[in-house]
Formats: C-alpha cells, sequence, structure tokens
C-alpha cells in the first residue's frame, strides 16, 4: 500500500493507530520493509497514536506521536492511509473506531486493519492472560457491513499465518513472565492446535484493505 500510494501521489499522509512500541512502521524493527530503497520514505508524513504505549525510534524523518485515544484524536487534516495492525480486537467499540477513523480518510483513501482469528488458540490463550485486552470479537462480514456505512468498500481481503517476529510481543508485554524462548514456544505449540484442528492448516489471523468512496 504505502509503495503504491507513494509512486501514485509522490507524498504520503499515514496515520498508525495503536502504534504500541513494536509498531512495524514506527518502531526501528520495521526499517527492513524500506531497505531497497524503491520508495522515497522522505516524502512520508507519519502521525502515530496509542493512548498506553509510547514507540521507540521512528523509520521517517517526518514523524510524530500523540498519547490519546483514537476516538479523542481529531486533527485538522486527513490522510491517505490510515493503518490499524492487531488493534481493533482491542476497542471496546470498534464500530465507533471504525466510523471515527474513516472521518480521517482523504476521498480515495485506503485504510489497512488486522485483527488475530477469534476463537483461535492464539486469540482464546491472549483472553485468559490478558482477559481486558482481546474485548471485541466480530466477523469479517460484520466488518464490512460496518465500514460501508462508515462510506468505506472492502477491495481486499485475506489470511495470514505467520505474524513478523512470532509472539516476541508476549516479552514486550509481560517481560517477567515471559522470554524469548516461551514465545516461541507458545507460537510453535500455537501452530501445531491450529493444524491439528484445521487439518494441516494454521490460520493465524485476517487483514483487509478498504478505500474510501469518493
Amino acid at each position: 500500500l504505502i509503495r503504491f500510494l507513494v509512486n501514485q501521489k509522490g507524498r504520503l499522509k499515514i496515520l498508525d493507530i495503536g502504534t504500541g512500541k513494536t509498531c512495524g512502521m514506527y518502531g526501528e524493527s520495521g526499517r527492513f520493509l524500506f531497505e531497497c530503497g524503491d520508495v522515497n520514505i522522505d516524502g512520508i508524513n507519519f502521525y502515530g497514536i496509542d493512548e498506553l504505549q509510547m514507540p521507540g525510534g521512528a523509520i521517517f524523518k517526518n514523524s510524530a506521536y500523540f498519547k490519546c485515544n483514537v476516538l479523542d484524536f481529531h486533527p485538522q487534516q486527513t490522510f491517505n492511509l490510515i493503518t490499524g495492525h492487531h488493534v481493533i480486537e482491542h476497542c471496546v467499540q470498534w464500530e465507533d473506531v471504525v466510523l471515527h477513523i474513516a472521518r480521517l480518510l482523504d476521498n480515495d483513501g485506503y485504510l489497512y486493519l488486522s485483527f488475530p482469528r477469534f476463537g483461535g488458540f492464539y486469540d482464546t490463550v491472549y483472553r485468559i492472560m490478558s482477559p481486558f485486552d482481546h474485548c471485541a470479537n466480530f466477523e469479517l462480514d460484520r466488518l464490512k457491513m460496518v465500514s460501508e456505512e462508515a462510506g468505506l468498500e472492502m477491495c481486499l481481503s485475506d489470511i495470514y499465518v505467520d505474524p513478523n517476529g512470532r509472539f516476541d510481543w508476549m516479552c514486550n508485554i509481560f517481560p517477567e513472565l515471559v522470554d524469548r524462548k516461551m514465545s516461541l514456544c507458545f507460537y510453535d505449540l500455537c501452530v501445531r492446535i491450529d493444524a491439528k484442528l484445521l487439518l494441516g492448516y494454521h490460520l493465524y489471523g485476517h487483514y483487509a484493505v478498504f478505500r474510501k468512496r469518493i
């Protein structure tokens, strides 16, 4: 999406909701995404918002962080691209969040959302470990319907099986309880259980891309 929009528009305004400590586009861990040099990241203005966690060093030179709830974020500008990677499942008012961020998009702007397979092993155990975190539960069809009500059309959706960094996030959220070895063990267990229940197939989560209708 970033490559496509930069090539199309030249300059880009990106908003990432729930940017957190390890956001792939804000934190240094995501720099590999642009190492091939085919994207002029100097033309990207990046904004990250997160109510709980302050992100680390930014990939983009033109970056800003705002400590706030997404529903309290009312900028004076709109954005070409808004991303929320594994954020919406943490939102009690997820429908309101979708409607709000749709208003922050430029006409013909894009929204990228990803979320876990609800009821899967990963999601279930996460709810046990941190019961107030995964508080939303919906189907892709429901997300599509709410998005259409907000003036968005789904133009791409798919599943993914292997998240970047596997389950390294566990070490960041629970540093006193989980180390790297334990997080890898948990990931392998997740894959084995999923593969058994889904006849050899591991389904970690979903992603969807929406475009705001002009």
